[in-house]
């Protein structure tokens, strides 16, 4: 008979506890964006989530996060089968902002000197062939009064005509109140514009004073503003969106059975 194999007794590395925070740091990169990508929508200056309109066309809400975005989409809109843009950028200031490397079509190596990113390079106006905007993360102000891992997060996406309503919105919140958005409760609305069809307002409602509230959002808004830049999702192809588009009740029923903002089965609540 051969000589017994001797086993080695399992031992953790000497650095495990490095190894740990490092594995776990890579394991939530690696999940970056995943379910992160429901979208209140602006179209047409009507405010709606997966299909449904808000009354009013107003919702309150947290903004707990927000970051710059560039995008340059290829061809003419199609509102029935929307696109995705070909190349993306995001930043938290716009030196050093260039395109994220799952942009299918990177135009140039960075945004400040790109042709796409100046003003008159539009094929209409004299404005920038690639959009800039802000992508905003969300919460509605009624889950304020739930735990934590209840909160359903959704993002707005503000229109480069409407950058100078959240600008001014942002430095009055600094100048008035010492307060970054994130502390108080935003009406964010929709109005029709003679120059851009519509525009994005956002409005102060009230400061956020319950502390147990407060601390709840302190480490929601660290985590939405840590995974807020995921790249965009591939457009899907243009039979499946047209055939989506031609059943909106089909979205009003996804959109009730969500709830954000709202219980279950009623309309979404803002």
């Amino acid at each position: 008979m051969g000589k017994d194999v001797a086993v080695r007794k399992p031992t953790l590395p000497a650095n495990w506890q490095e190894q740990l925070r490092a594995d776990a740091a890579a394991a939530k990169e690696a999940e970056k964006g995943v379910g992160l990508g429901q979208f209140v929508s602006v179209r047409g200056g009507v405010l709606s989530f997966q299909g449904t309109p808000m009354p009013g066309n107003k919702m309150r809400c947290v903004v707990l996060a927000s970051t710059l975005l560039n995008a340059y989409y290829e061809g003419e809109f199609d509102a029935d089968a929307p696109s995705s843009p070909v190349c993306f950028a995001f930043g938290k200031v716009e030196a050093g902002m260039a395109p994220h490397e799952t942009s299918p079509k990177p135009q140039h190596e960075d945004c400040a000197t790109c042709e796409k990113n100046k003003f008159g390079s539009a094929e209409q106006g004299r404005g920038k062939a690639c959009k800039n905007g802000r992508r905003l993360g969300l919460v509605h102000v009624d889950d304020l009064k739930k735990d934590l891992p209840e909160w359903q997060v959704a993002f707005l996406q503000v229109p480069p005509t409407s950058l100078p309503s959240w600008a001014t919105y942002v430095r009055s919140l600094d100048s008035q109140l010492s307060c970054p958005p994130y502390a108080v409760v935003t009406e964010v609305s929709t109005v029709p514009d003679p120059k851009s069809v519509f525009k994005v307002l956002f409005t102060l409602v009230e400061v956020i004073k319950d502390k147990k509230a407060l601390g709840a959002v302190f480490a929601k808004a660290k985590e939405v503003a840590e995974a807020i830049a995921f790249p965009f999702q591939p457009a899907e192809a243009p039979a499946a969106a047209a055939k989506k588009a031609r059943k909106p009740e089909a979205a009003a029923k996804r959109a009730g059975k969500s709830g954000f903002g709202g219980a279950a089965a009623k309309p979404a609540k803002f």
